[in-house]
């Protein structure tokens, strides 16, 4: 069987299909001797993942007005929308931890928290 890579990216996205891959590619260098079973499961864990994310972004009450990040209303608790639009910190500065770089925006006051 074949796959068509191009009609791939563009029904779920190139970036998408991207941290799948990595995701695969880091579980079997860690488990080598994982099953399609396992690779599917992987998949599955990943769509949930993805299928939260897009409810939260449509659940999305307006940009914090201290660091301007998104925010969701949970319980009646502010929260940021950290990477991938999952529910972060309710702190200004905690929400902006960049795991690419390993840090936090200093420039951000640590008393800062989620306000409309």
């Amino acid at each position: 069987m074949t796959i068509d890579n191009d009609l791939v990216f563009k029904v779920v996205g190139r970036e998408v299909c991207l941290d799948l891959i990595a995701d695969i590619e880091s579980e079997l260098k860690v488990h080598p001797d994982l099953k399609v079973t396992d690779v599917i499961e992987l998949l599955q864990v990943r769509a949930a993942e993805f299928a939260e994310r897009d409810s939260l972004e449509e659940r999305s009450i307006g940009n914090c007005r201290n660091c301007q990040r998104p925010m969701v209303d949970q319980g009646g608790v502010l929260y940021h929308l950290g990477p991938n639009a999952r529910v972060s910190m309710r702190g200004c500065r905690s929400a902006s931890f960049d795991w690419n770089e390993g840090s936090w925006d200093d420039s951000i006051s640590r008393h800062w928290k989620a306000a409309k």
